[in-house]
């Protein structure tokens, strides 16, 4: 959802969103993400960081929370967060990030360079299937919820109507075989995240990637 202002007769963005997920953002950075924070962001998602949220145009100062980092770029994140404050967690969020103190364009390029020392990394794991996940997962198609008995979570339960379905006919059905890597026997869950990995694989075939 969007919240806009109005200035000078124009309707601008006013950034105040409760969550869009990030290939949206990606798509369309400056409708998301103001003017001082966007350097940084680009810089992060070329290295296939995600970012979670930044500031807004009532911030008095930039900043930009991450997503999870792999564990070579976590342990060059402590390693700084120890030094220099600029890298902190966030309680509140509970998720690391990068802060400048102010608004400037001196600001903006602080924070991008900030942002910079990082290494490319593979998509997180949660923005693929494997062939069983997508397969159980398409199965759920209303199927409703029931209960887990050990868990007593609500979780979904299977379409009869769908037990019989093969990966194949439920790939077909949901038309995603072209996020489907077969070598893999994963399911991307966005063109986005596909083109990431493949980013990732062909930076590794080079060796400059960081590993998880």
């Amino acid at each position: 959802m969007v919240e806009r202002g109005k200035e000078q007769g124009f309707d601008i963005p006013s950034y105040q969103y409760s969550y869009v997920d990030l290939p949206y953002v990606v798509n369309n950075p400056e409708e998301y993400i103001i003017p001082g924070c966007l350097d940084a962001c680009s810089e992060l998602w070329d290295k296939n960081i995600e970012t979670f949220m930044c500031s807004n145009l009532q911030d008095n100062h930039f900043y930009v929370l991450l997503m999870d980092l792999s564990e070579k770029n976590m342990e060059k994140f402590r390693d700084l967060m120890e030094v220099d404050s600029r890298y902190f967690y966030s309680n509140h969020r509970q998720c690391y990030g990068i802060k400048v103190p102010g608004t400037t364009v001196r600001d903006k390029q602080m924070l991008t360079q900030l942002a910079s020392v990082f290494e490319m990394q593979d998509v997180l794991p949660y923005r693929y299937q494997s062939e069983e996940e997508f397969l159980a997962s398409y199965k759920t198609i209303g199927g409703g919820f029931t209960v887990d008995p050990d868990t007593l979570d609500i979780v979904p339960k299977e379409n009869p109507e769908l037990s019989n379905v093969s990966f194949a006919q439920a790939l077909e059905a949901t038309g995603k075989e072209n996020l489907y890597v077969p070598e893999e026997h994963r399911v991307y869950r966005d063109s986005l995240f596909l083109s990431w990995h493949q980013r990732y694989v062909d930076s590794s075939q080079k060796g400059t990637t960081s590993h998880r």
